[in-house]
Order: structure tokens, then sequence, then C-alpha cells
């Protein structure tokens, strides 16, 4: 290479280094919105028309001034007769709705939480009882988010619309096996109580060897806070003699991770059980045949006590704490919105001595 061409080379370099990064790189734009399904269409429509509000093509920027909510009722006036049901039923209470956003009056809109608020509204965060994932139930047909214009120049409002779904329902799983029933779980919930979004159910279970009732209770906004709660009790029964043989327990308490934002949530709960265990070979009580007698074959029921524990064993608790650190809001042109990962999950562990009855307690 001549040296008139390695000057020339350096002077490009040297000049796209000295660039400035405005220049290089052009301004970011928001994505486009996606394009509302006809379901929610049809119930933007109707409550623009009814509140008298009209769209702002252009939020991006803007402060927000004032958001109105309109929850409307499950079936709508297209469902023609079907609207008597709705007499039936608690419509979520506004309120409720309101403290469920992400975005408050007086922060710039941003079209990246708007559409985060949709998707929690949508699919609720689910709860952690000891290590078993207990998922929320549909409470929204129809969920959207629109900008609307304000009265005050350099100012957006926000139309948040739902549409519930019928919240009272029974639900009943069985299994037979060779003409027996084996398994029954029935339940009656309701998944919106007085509009409030909290769940009450009254559970009956059935397998081949116990009978299970008790009822269950979530709320998953504590007092209007983030809080949410579990709790679930049942009393055991034995199938063959209807015989009390002992009780179950749950309970969680936690702050989950309601955001991409949130930069830490913890979760605790205590199970605590007592009863039977009866494990069958098809229809017929397994059977068991100690090693420690082999010359004998003794073919004893496999049955046998829960909630005993070893004396002098020293219990366990643990607590899981959540730890996110956000990643940076652009990263790269045409990906935006606020990312985030799970960085840690430090887990605390600590034995517990003496404790008094019920003596199975776990914190997970």
């Amino acid at each position: 290479m001549s040296a008139l061409a390695v000057v020339a080379l350096a002077a490009v370099v040297w000049a796209d280094v000295g660039a400035t990064p405005a220049a290089a790189t052009p301004p970011h734009s928001p994505p486009p919105r996606a394009p509302l399904g006809k379901l929610e269409q049809e119930s933007v429509d109707d409550a623009l028309g009814g509140l008298g509000l009209t769209l702002d093509p252009a939020p991006e920027g803007k402060t927000i001034g004032h958001i109105h909510v309109s929850n409307q009722e499950v079936f709508s006036r297209r469902d023609w007769w079907l609207q008597w049901f709705n007499h039936f039923h608690r419509t979520t209470r506004p309120e409720i709705l309101e403290r469920e956003l992400l975005m408050k009056p007086g922060q710039r809109y941003d079209d990246a939480v708007v559409q985060e608020t949709i998707r929690n509204l949508q699919d609720a965060p689910s709860l952690t009882v000891a290590g078993r994932t207990v998922p929320s139930p549909e409470l929204s047909s129809v969920v959207a988010i629109v900008p609307v214009a304000s009265l005050r120049p350099g100012e957006v409002d926000l139309l948040a619309v739902t549409r519930d779904v019928w919240s009272l329902r029974l639900n009943t799983v069985f299994e037979l096996q060779q003409r027996s029933l084996v398994k029954l779980d029935t339940s009656l919930s309701e998944n919106n109580l007085l509009g409030w979004r909290k769940f009450l159910t009254a559970r009956f279970s059935m397998d081949q060897g116990l009978m299970l009732i008790g009822p269950t209770y979530v709320d998953p906004n504590i007092m209007g806070t983030r809080l949410n709660l579990y709790a679930s009790t049942s009393l055991e029964y034995a199938r063959e003699t209807g015989k009390y043989e002992g009780n179950r327990q749950a309970f969680a308490f936690g702050y989950p991770l309601y955001s991409l934002g949130s930069r830490w949530g913890a979760n605790v709960s205590v199970v605590h059980q007592t009863g039977t265990t009866r494990v069958f070979r098809g229809n017929s009580p397994a059977l068991v045949d100690l090693t420690a007698t082999p010359a004998a074959m003794e073919q004893i029921p496999y049955v046998f006590r829960r909630g005993q524990p070893e004396v002098g064993r020293p219990r366990r608790f643990r607590v899981r704490l959540h730890r996110r650190a956000p990643l940076p809001r652009r990263v790269g042109p045409g990906v935006g919105g606020p990312f985030s990962a799970l960085c840690g999950v430090p887990t605390v562990h600590a034995a517990i001595r003496d404790l008094p009855r019920p003596q199975h307690v776990r914190l997970a």
C-alpha cells in the first residue's frame, strides 16, 4: 500500500472517531402501536362515546394529566338477552383497576410502560407457595389503554378500558379407572370477590385413600398495596371410613416483582401437614414385604402417618429474596423499552428448635 493511501485511510478513521454520536446515530423513534383487535376496538369505541373523549395521535413526550377508567360488564349490548346475567356479577371497582396501573398523573407518557400495564392486567403475576406456583385466574376479557386528548396543552390523558369475565366458577376434574372413581377434585370459586379482584374458593378433593375439604383465600393487593397473601386450610378424612385423620394449612406472604422496573421482591411461605398416606397399586392398597425379615412374607399395606418428625431433629425454614438489576432501556436501534434480568437469589437458612405443634413448618 502506498504512503498516500495510508494517509487517506488514517484521515477517514480520524474523521469517523471525531464525529459526534448524535450525527452518527439518528435519534430512535418509538415502535408503532399494535392495532387493537375487534373486541378491544368495540369496547374502546363504546368508552370514548360514553365519556365524550377523542384519541390523541401524538402522545409521546407529553405529561399524563388525567386517567379515565372504564370497566364494562361481562355481557355488552351486542349480547342481547344475555345482559340479564350482569345483575348477578359485581364488576371490578374503578379504583381497584386504577391502582393496578404502573403510570400515574404527572409522569411522562411512555408507551413501553403502557404495554407492560396491559400485560399485567391480562395476566396477573402468579403466587409461589412452598415452591409451588399458584396461577392467577383470568379476570378480564378485554384490556386496552389508549391516549386521549387533554384540554391542557402539553398534556395527554389516558383511557383504560377493561371488560370483566364471569367470575363465579364451578370447576370439576375426575378420573375413572377400571369402573372406579379414583380421583375427584371440585371447587366453587369467586374469582373477583365483591369487585375487589380477590379470590375465595371452597374445595373438595378425593383420591383412592382420603378426602379433603376446605377454603382458600388469595389477596393479590393487601389494603391497596403490592403485597399479596395466600391462605389455605383443609380437613382430611379417610375415604373408606369417613374418619378424621389430619389437616393441612398453607400460608404465603410476598412482595412480587410486579413490573420490569421492580428492584427487589420477596416471598415467605409456611406449610403444615398431618395425616395418613396410602399407596395404591391399581384399585387395591399396595403391599410391602419388609427387607429386614427375608424369610417371612408380611404383605403389609403401604400406609404411614405424616407430621411426626424425629425427636431432637432441628426444623428448618427458608427465606427467599429476589433482586432485579435493570438493563439499559435502549439496546441498539430498533429495540426499546425497560428490559431487566433476574440477577441473584440469595437464600438464608437457619435452624429452629423446640417448635410448638404444628411441628412441620417450612418457609420457602
